[in-house]
């Protein structure tokens, strides 16, 4: 039978409440990581979509600015004509955008639609700027409102004045802020028209690459094609306050997440002390209870012995199964205690039938029984008491018990000098290989009910994948001269399919009988002993 380990805490109450607010803590700490991460991506996110609608929107306002320049350069009235002006006006008036347009000369302006025909041609300054032929005022003095300012270009003697917060006024309301940027590629000059300055190189903003600088996220964006570039970005104390209350209740949860997973381990591990002490006083008093798998030739179907298997039954009631509590015993180091219980309970329940040498019982012994001399004495002097003779006596050992050859090869001979008949428990599972079972001298070997289950529907003779597998594996039994039984026997087909495979092998399994107590064995025999040809085994 495969065991598993079974992993245990500490007793004390102290490790319990330690580990409680440990994994509180560490579950706290993971959801506030991971949702600061989760934040961080999510604003960057935010940014890169704000930038883009930015960028979007400038080159809308610069086609808006590209017709409007046309329209102008190719108004056939007089320029500052009434009827020029009138068109400027109109050409304003059904703008978004457009707060004013107008007409220059020698760097001078003419008119306007604002204001119309200037007594004087005024002098607006020189251009902080020019970019593909068009020059470029960010702060220009609007004639119609001299105290506020706009952002003019000129091209071609016409020139066009926007409002210079109509590039940012796009983004979502706060704490999102943008800065808009003019920039000339071939000569790698840049100008802000709209928004506050921001503290990046013209190269950081070109790259077009997030990045962090003096406690704000800035997400610059410019492309090949466009002479606009834009800058979105958010203060980290602005977006630590708006995101605190989702971090603080992501964080409540992973601490909350952390505490149930705390208390199911310690819960689990308070059942399995729980169940560690009753398993040793269970040990302690004798309270494992045993029942006896019949083993019969499967060509005569006649018994011819039995596998002890232990049964444990917890002072809540509740059955056990051997694959939980021999798997917490051995962990544990006193799976020994239930191998020296089975070994007298077998004795005691059915010393008369092995001292007449009517059947062969076998135990199951673990790797911790291997490595423990004193068990061998103690089994030695126990058969010997019983005047039972120790061929009849199977042990069954598991092929992952006897991995570590180097350990449990003198064990073994030690077994095999003292006469025990020697099985591999669920072969063709581990480890094992025609070498391998050589050296270990075994007498017998148990196939795994894993393969009988699987040529069960092979039993037509036909040559699966898996009957040959058996096939080698019976083969193999043959030329080491092994006995073979089958596990796991279930239905007639898979009883006839070894039968007919190997003669002498013999079989176990609910075809023949289920597990019994050692009064039913004994009837079993009884009923079966007119058909056994010899009334001895040895």
């Amino acid at each position: 039978m495969s065991r598993r380990p079974v992993l245990m805490l500490s007793r004390t109450p102290l490790a319990r409440i330690l580990l409680f607010f440990s994994a509180t803590l560490l579950g706290a700490f993971l959801a506030f990581t991971l949702s600061r991460l989760i934040g961080l991506h999510s604003e960057r996110a935010a940014l890169a979509r704000g930038s883009h609608r930015l960028l979007d929107q400038g080159n809308l306002l610069g086609m808006e600015i590209r017709q409007s320049l046309d329209h102008l350069t190719q108004n056939p009235p007089p320029a500052c004509s009434d009827s020029d002006i009138a068109f400027m006006r109109d050409l304003v008036f059904s703008s978004l955008h457009i707060r004013d347009v107008g007409r220059m000369h020698e760097g001078r302006l003419l008119c306007a639609a604002g204001v119309g025909r200037l007594a004087q041609p005024v002098d607006p300054g020189a251009p902080s700027f020019t970019v593909r032929g068009a020059q470029v005022w960010p702060a220009a003095n609007l004639m119609a409102s001299p105290a506020s300012h706009g952002f003019m270009i000129e091209q071609g003697g016409v020139f066009v004045v926007l409002n210079p917060e109509t590039l940012t006024e796009v983004l979502d309301p706060a704490p999102h802020h943008a800065t808009g940027f003019l920039y000339d590629q071939p000569t790698g000059r840049m100008v802000r028209v709209s928004g506050e300055p921001v503290p990046l190189s013209v190269a950081e903003i070109a790259a077009s690459r997030f990045l962090v600088r003096d406690h704000v996220f800035y997400q610059p964006l410019c492309t090949p094609t466009s002479t606009i570039c834009t800058v979105v970005y958010e203060r980290c104390r602005e977006y630590e306050a708006r995101t605190r209350s989702r971090v603080v209740l992501r964080t409540l949860g992973g601490a909350i997440l952390g505490a149930l997973f705390a208390l199911s381990v310690i819960t689990l591990d308070i059942r399995c002390r729980s169940m560690e002490s009753q398993l040793r006083r269970a040990i302690r008093h004798g309270c494992l209870t045993l029942v006896y798998q019949p083993i019969v030739d499967l060509a005569t179907e006649v018994v011819t012995g039995a596998e002890a298997l232990v049964r444990w039954v917890d002072e809540d009631g509740e059955e056990i199964g051997p694959e939980v509590f021999i798997a917490l015993a051995e962990s544990k180091g006193f799976v020994t205690g239930i191998t020296r219980l089975v070994m007298h309970r077998v004795v005691e329940e059915l010393s008369d039938l092995l001292a007449q040498g009517r059947l062969r019982i076998s135990l199951n012994i673990t790797a911790q029984d291997l490595q423990n001399p004193s068990l061998l004495e103690e089994l030695n002097l126990c058969m010997d008491t019983a005047q039972i003779h120790h061929s009849l006596i199977g042990l069954e050992l598991t092929e992952r018990s006897t991995a570590d050859h180097g350990l449990s090869s003198g064990a073994i001979a030690r077994l095999k000098q003292a006469g025990y008949y020697l099985y591999i428990d669920d072969f063709g599972t581990g480890y094992s290989s025609l070498a391998y079972l050589h050296q270990l001298s075994a007498d017998a070997i148990k196939i795994d009910r894993t393969f009988t289950h699987l040529v069960g529907a092979q039993a037509d003779g036909s040559r699966s994948v898996t009957s040959s597998v058996v096939l080698q594996i019976l083969e193999m039994a043959r030329l080491l001269e092994l006995q073979v039984v089958v596990e796991g026997i279930e239905t007639p087909e898979q009883s006839e399919y070894f039968r007919r495979t190997l003669p002498g092998i013999a079989g176990q399994g609910w075809l023949y009988s289920k597990p019994l107590t050692a009064p039913e064995l004994r009837k079993l025999l009884q009923e079966t002993s007119s058909r056994k040809s010899t009334g001895k085994l040895f």
